[in-house]
């Protein structure tokens, strides 16, 4: 696929965004650039931000889905919301219609303020791209692999997951290959030595090996 990057944002240092499909090993690859000293954040976390009580969207989300409002306490149930959108595509674009604005108004405001250079972990960026036609700035997009094996045996170590809720998942998100065309530089995360091995190979020629470099 030919993908039509938005402007270069290195000005103030570079944006650097690290995707890939579930269980992938993207945190661990955001861990590593943390440890050599990039400032980092996760996506997934903000989103979370936006579906507690006091998000400006949450009364609309428990209106879009009252079967994951708990009867005992009449909060929203956010396990029983990620178990029902991973399993519908269709209720998924329901809530990525109400908290995708506010996700990208603060991404973009995050990359605006910055002063150095950053690496934020956008699980669903490809998605995004394709199915939505939208980019979040960047100068680079690594994606991060790993076989079916290796993430079937992370997800399970996980509370309340199960094979089928893993495939279910799997099967909503793009496929590897397209994935692929989309990177600019992809990390097979099967082993901790071969992450850190492909970090610096992308990091060569990028920055100088300085302890300011970020």
């Amino acid at each position: 696929m030919s993908r039509h990057r938005k402007k270069k944002l290195s000005r103030a240092g570079l944006v650097i965004v690290i995707t890939g499909g579930i269980a992938s090993g993207k945190s661990f690859v955001l861990k590593h650039f943390a440890n050599l000293g990039f400032e980092t954040l996760s996506l997934d976390e903000i989103a979370n931000t936006f579906l507690d009580r006091s998000s400006p969207v949450y009364v609309k989300i428990t209106q879009a889905f009252p079967e994951c409002v708990s009867q005992v306490d009449g909060y929203l149930d956010k396990r029983s919301l990620s178990t029902l959108v991973f399993s519908n595509i269709e209720k998924l674009k329901l809530l990525n219609s109400l908290i995708h604005p506010l996700i990208r108004a603060r991404y973009q405001n995050i990359i605006e303020d910055r002063q150095r250079s950053i690496v934020i972990e956008i699980p669903l960026m490809i998605e995004a791209m394709v199915r939505d036609n939208y980019e979040y700035e960047n100068d680079a997009i690594i994606l991060v692999k790993s076989s079916y094996e290796t993430r079937l045996k992370r997800i399970m170590q996980r509370k309340n997951m199960t094979k089928e809720r893993f495939d279910a998942i799997v099967a909503l998100q793009l496929s590897e290959v397209v994935r692929e065309e989309c990177a600019d530089f992809i990390i097979e995360n099967e082993n901790p030595l071969a992450v850190f091995n492909q970090v610096e190979k992308f990091l060569h020629g990028r920055f100088e090996r300085n302890s300011f470099r970020y």
